[in-house]
């Protein structure tokens, strides 16, 4: 399985654990607190193939693999939305050879 395929399931599989998770604790179902967990750690996952993605990369600045580290890090499920829709193409193009 190639990291696109592991990025774009990873980030799938959290976030429709993370909401179906939080629907369960609000209405007190069992299991509750387990699916969140199981979301947090393909959060984990999809973070740890992006990460190395972005640090990797010689197309963008360091000012930006730094913003991109945070919001992983503070808001991963807008960033790896915004990352997998546009942000990957740019930070994995070829680089331009003049």
């Amino acid at each position: 399985m190639n990291k696109s395929a592991i990025l774009k399931i990873s980030f799938a599989v959290s976030l429709l654990c993370l909401l179906s998770g939080l629907v369960f604790k609000i209405l007190h179902y069992p299991l509750s607190e387990e699916i969140v967990v199981i979301s947090l750690l393909t959060a984990l996952v999809f973070i740890l193939v992006a990460l190395p993605e972005v640090w990797s990369s010689r197309n963008i600045h360091i000012s930006e693999k730094i913003m991109w580290t945070a919001g992983f890090l503070a808001m991963m499920g807008l960033t790896g939305l915004l990352y997998l829709a546009n942000g990957r193409k740019r930070v994995l193009r070829a680089p331009r050879s003049f």
